[in-house]
């Protein structure tokens, strides 16, 4: 999967990848093909799902370092921002100097 935050699922796991397309973080925790992954409107969970009738929503505070995340690029917060209420403001934080 490649969606908009640089995150895709590959088989049984949820890949995050940085901008420059090195894999950042896996999560592990199905035992099937994950086929579908959605990022929360506040950019701190996200919802994957599976075929073995099983849904995760991982809490991105735990799993990773968000702020780290986001100094990879903005193109991984794509989502985030379109979704977040606060999104249009926060955009600015991506805009060129």
């Amino acid at each position: 999967m490649s969606k908009s935050k640089k995150a895709n699922y590959d088989n049984k796991t949820v890949k995050l990848w940085r901008q420059d397309r090195k894999l950042y973080k896996t999560l592990h925790g199905y035992s099937d093909r994950v086929y579908a992954l959605a990022f929360s409107s506040d950019g701190k969970t996200i919802a994957s799902a599976s075929t073995d009738k099983t849904a995760i929503l991982w809490n991105l505070d735990l799993a990773l370092d968000l702020d780290e995340l986001l100094s990879y690029g903005c193109h991984w917060v794509r989502d985030y921002l379109d979704r977040n209420p606060n999104g249009q403001k926060e955009q600015a934080v991506c805009l060129p100097e």
